[in-house]
Formats: C-alpha cells, sequence, structure tokens
C-alpha cells in the first residue's frame, strides 16, 4: 500500500511540474526596411514596423529559442494561453499591428532581401496608440510554435504595421509568457 501511495504521490508531482506559466525572452531583435534592402538593423535600439497604405515597408523580427520539450508542451493542446509583451517607445503613425509565426531563426545581420515568406495564419494583433507596454494575445502563434518545433527549434515572430502605422518599438524588451495545463 505504501508503494501505491508513493507512486500517487510522484505521479502527481510530476503532473505539477509540467504545468505553469514560462517565459521566453526574445534572442535576436532586428528590424528590416525595404529602402535600405542589404543593410542589417540589429544594433538599432528602436525597432520600426510600418505600412503604407496597408503594404509594409519596415518589419519587426523577434528571434526565440523555445524551451517546449524540458517542460513538457510536446503538443498545441497543453498551452492554455500565451501573452507577448513588448514596449513602444516612438510612434511616426499609430495603429494596428500584426504579429505573424516564422519557422526559423532571426540573424542580426539579416536583411530585407534575406525575408522569408512568413506563416499569415495564424496571426495576432493589437492596435497601439501611445507609448508603453503593449500585450498581445499570442495563444495562436505559440501553439503554432509548439506544432512546429516542440524539439526546441527556433522559431520567430514577425512584427507588421497595419494600414498606415509607423510604430516603433524598444529593443530588449520582447517577453512570450505561455501557460502550460495540467
Amino acid at each position: 500500500m505504501r508503494y501505491i501511495y508513493t507512486i500517487l504521490c510522484m505521479a502527481t508531482m510530476l503532473g505539477m511540474a509540467s504545468a505553469g506559466a514560462f517565459t521566453l525572452v526574445s534572442n535576436v531583435e532586428t528590424y528590416i526596411d525595404e529602402a535600405q534592402p542589404d543593410v542589417p538593423f540589429a544594433d538599432e535600439q528602436t525597432l520600426w514596423a510600418t505600412s503604407i497604405g496597408g503594404e509594409p515597408i519596415r518589419e519587426v523580427y523577434l528571434g526565440f529559442q523555445p524551451n517546449f520539450g524540458t517542460v513538457g508542451a510536446t503538443s498545441p493542446d497543453i498551452i492554455d494561453q500565451a501573452t507577448l509583451t513588448i514596449s513602444v517607445s516612438d510612434i511616426e503613425e499609430s495603429g494596428g499591428i500584426y504579429v505573424y509565426f516564422l519557422h526559423g531563426e532571426t540573424l542580426e545581420t539579416f536583411t530585407w532581401d534575406d525575408r522569408n515568406d512568413y506563416d499569415l495564419d495564424p496571426r495576432a494583433a493589437s492596435t497601439v496608440a501611445g507609448k508603453g507596454t503593449v500585450s498581445i494575445d499570442a495563444t495562436d502563434l505559440v501553439k503554432k510554435a509548439v506544432e512546429t518545433c516542440y524539439t526546441g527549434c527556433p522559431f520567430s515572430l514577425i512584427v507588421v504595421a497595419q494600414g498606415d502605422a509607423s510604430i516603433g518599438l524598444e529593443k530588449g524588451t520582447a517577453e512570450l509568457v505561455y501557460r502550460t495545463l495540467a
């Protein structure tokens, strides 16, 4: 009887260890600019997402190295909720932003000429009216990341301005917090 109790306690503890909140901090942040297609901007402190008439001319790339497998997030179904937070440091024109998923890492040498097609579905969205911290529901994006690379392959989140918005994000502030189910 004592052994059954021990096994049940251990199983409960292991189940509780896999549930919880986990934080990923962006390991590479940069933006790319259509007007300067061969220039990397990873050294800039402000990361620009700008669109004119709904066409992006600057896009922000946030690279992440996930820990999904080590915390038991091996299926999208285990992700309960996720939030991307980032600070807005400058606004030339307020408006909305979309965030998209890209399977692959972001490099500091990345330029407009190097850009890859990102997954247009799923996406997250937010309206940016002023400076400060923006929180974006990134649950579908993290589920896509877990589905694509729970073993730890790098992925990127791409921030694209909507309409005629031009929004400056503060480098070093991007965090992705996700919660797993028990």
